[in-house]
C-alpha cells in the first residue's frame, strides 16, 4: 500500500418541498440514534470563526485554482493529419469529483415504470454517483442477513445495478457496522473467534457482489462513537473505545477488504466531528481521536484510502468550521469524503420563526454555500446528499433544491466551450477536470482532463 506522511497537506492551501423531520424521542440506549436529541449541542471547538462571506470568497478561489486548469488538445483527423484551424465544441460530461446521493434507485422498479424511469434520468443528470446500501441487519432498510445463512441481497444488487445502466458511479455503505442495530442477534451465540469469521465472510460476499461495479465503500462506519465487535454486548453509547480497541477489528477488515478487491478504494466514515449532543465527549476530541486512529493504522499499513465525514449532525454549520473541520481531516494526508450531508429545516436557526418560502430559500442557500466551501476545499474528493429531500418528485419534476444544485454544479461549474484549433491543430483551453465530448467538422471523440495533464493528443472519429 502506498504510505503518506501523515499531518501533511495533501495540497497547500490558498490563504420541491422540505425536507423530513425526524423524531427525538427518547430510545433505547442499545437502539443507536441518540444523536437525534438536539436539545443540547456541544461547541465546535474552533473558536472565533471568519465571516460566511471570506470563507466563500477563499473557496471560490480554491475552485479555480484546483478544481480546473489549462490543457493543450491536439486535435486529429479520422485520416491521421493534424486538423488545423477547425472550428472545436468541447462539452463537459461529468466531474472527476463524485456528486452524490444515498438515493439510489431499483433497476427492476424503473424497467417497468414511467415515472421511475423519469426520476432516474433526472437524478442522473445531476448526480454522477450514489450509494448502494448493504446493512447486515439494520431495518430501516433491506437487512442482508437476520436469519443465519439467509442472506437477501436483492435490494443491494438492483440498486448497484441501476447505478450501472445509468451511468453512475457507485459506493457500497456499509461493509462493517458495530452498532447493535446492525450486528445479527444470532451473532451473540458465537464466541469472538467464530463472530469475526462471520464477519470475514459477511465483507467478502458484499465485495464479490458488488464487484462487477462498486469499487468504493464505506469500510467502517461509526467507530469513534461504537463498540468493538467483542463489546457489542456490553454497549452504552457514547461507547468510546480506544484505538488499539478499535483495530481488533477494523484492521482485519481492511485486510480481508484488500484482498478481495486490490483495486477497490475504502473509506472511513465518522459523525459528531463538529456538533454532539453528549458532555463526555467533544468535537475537537473526536477528531483528534480520528487523526490518532488514521496514524496508527498508516503505522500498521492498514490505512484506509479516504477519510469520511458524516457532515450532518445536529445542527446547520458555522461556514468556517465546516472548511475547518474538513481543513483538519485533510491533515491526515487522505482525501476527504463528505460521506453524508444533509440539511434538515428543524435544524434552521429561525425555524419557527421564517415562512415556508423563506425556509426553502434559506435551506437552498445553506446547501449551496456547503456544497461551494467542499469544493473549494483541494483535499475534497466526494459529497454525497443523504437522501434527496425533496430535489424531485415521485414522476421526476424537479424542485428548487435541485434547480439551485444544478446551477452550481452542472451551469457554474462545468465547461463549455466552443474554439478554434490553430495552425498546429492546437486548442487551448482552461476548464473544469473531467470527461468531456469533443465535437469538429472532421469527427467527434472523447477525452478526460485530469489534474498535471498538459496535453492530450485526440484522435476523432
Amino acid at each position: 500500500m502506498k504510505r503518506r506522511p501523515f499531518l501533511q497537506k495533501a495540497i497547500a492551501l490558498a490563504g420541491a418541498g422540505l425536507s423530513v423531520n425526524y423524531s427525538c424521542g427518547k430510545k433505547n440506549p442499545n437502539e443507536g440514534h441518540e444523536w437525534k436529541d438536539i436539545t443540547k449541542v456541544s461547541d465546535h471547538g474552533f473558536g472565533q470563526l471568519r465571516p460566511p462571506a471570506d470563507v466563500l470568497a477563499q473557496a471560490r478561489e480554491n475552485i479555480e485554482r484546483y478544481r480546473k486548469g489549462p490543457l493543450q488538445l491536439i486535435l486529429i483527423s479520422p485520416n491521421g493529419d493534424i486538423l488545423k484551424n477547425s472550428k472545436c465544441a468541447l462539452r463537459q460530461k461529468s466531474h472527476l469529483f463524485d456528486w452524490g446521493s444515498s438515493s439510489a434507485g431499483r433497476w427492476s422498479l424503473q424497467q417497468n415504470d414511467e415515472g421511475y424511469d423519469r426520476w432516474s434520468k433526472k437524478f442522473s443528470a445531476l448526480f454522477n454517483s450514489t450509494t448502494c446500501k448493504c446493512y447486515w441487519d439494520e431495518k430501516w432498510h433491506q437487512p442482508i442477513e437476520t436469519e443465519e445463512g439467509l442472506r437477501i441481497l436483492d435490494v443491494f444488487m438492483d440498486e448497484k445495478d441501476w447505478a450501472k445502466n445509468n451511468g453512475l458511479r457507485a459506493k457500497g455503505h456499509p461493509l462493517v457496522w458495530t452498532v447493535p442495530k446492525a450486528i445479527p442477534k444470532w451473532m451473540l451465540k458465537y464466541s469472538i473467534e467464530e463472530q469475526m469469521k462471520r464477519l470475514e465472510h459477511h465483507v467478502r460476499d458484499l465485495i464479490r457482489h458488488g464487484s462487477d461495479h462498486i469499487f468504493k465503500w464505506d469500510l467502517c462506519n461509526e467507530m469513534l462513537w461504537e463498540p468493538s465487535l467483542r463489546n457489542v454486548p456490553e454497549r452504552e453509547w457514547p461507547h468510546i473505545e480506544s484505538v488499539d480497541e478499535i483495530l481488533t477489528y477494523l484492521e482485519p477488515a481492511v485486510q480481508w477488504a484488500r484482498e478481495e478487491l486490490p483495486e477497490g478504494h475504502f473509506a472511513l466514515n465518522e459523525y459528531g466531528l463538529l456538533h454532539t449532543s453528549q458532555d463526555v465527549i467533544s468535537p475537537s476530541r473526536q477528531r483528534e481521536r480520528y487523526l490518532e486512529l488514521i496514524e496508527e493504522m498508516y503505522k500498521r499499513d492498514c490505512a484506509p484510502d479516504a477519510i469520511g465525514w458524516q457532515a450532518h449532525i445536529g445542527a446547520w454549520f458555522p461556514h468556517d468550521a465546516f472548511y475547518q473541520t474538513i481543513d483538519t481531516l485533510a491533515s491526515s494526508g487522505l482525501p476527504v469524503e463528505i460521506t453524508e450531508f444533509w440539511a434538515h429545516d428543524k435544524h434552521n436557526p429561525n425555524f419557527g420563526i421564517l415562512n415556508e418560502e423563506e425556509l426553502i430559500k434559506t435551506k437552498a442557500d445553506y446547501m449551496c454555500d456547503m456544497y461551494t466551501i467542499a469544493f473549494g476545499h483541494p483535499a475534497v474528493n466526494h459529497f454525497t446528499y443523504w437522501g434527496e429531500s425533496g430535489f424531485t418528485d415521485k414522476d421526476g419534476k424537479t424542485g428548487p433544491f435541485y434547480e439551485a444544485l444544478y446551477n452550481l454544479i452542472k451551469v457554474q461549474w462545468s465547461s463549455e466551450e466552443d474554439s478554434y484549433s490553430n495552425d498546429e491543430g492546437i486548442v487551448h483551453i482552461n476548464a473544469f477536470y473531467g470527461h468531456y465530448d469533443i465535437e469538429t467538422p472532421m469527427g467527434r471523440g472523447q477525452m478526460t482532463h485530469q489534474p498535471g495533464e498538459q496535453s492530450i493528443r485526440l484522435e476523432l472519429r
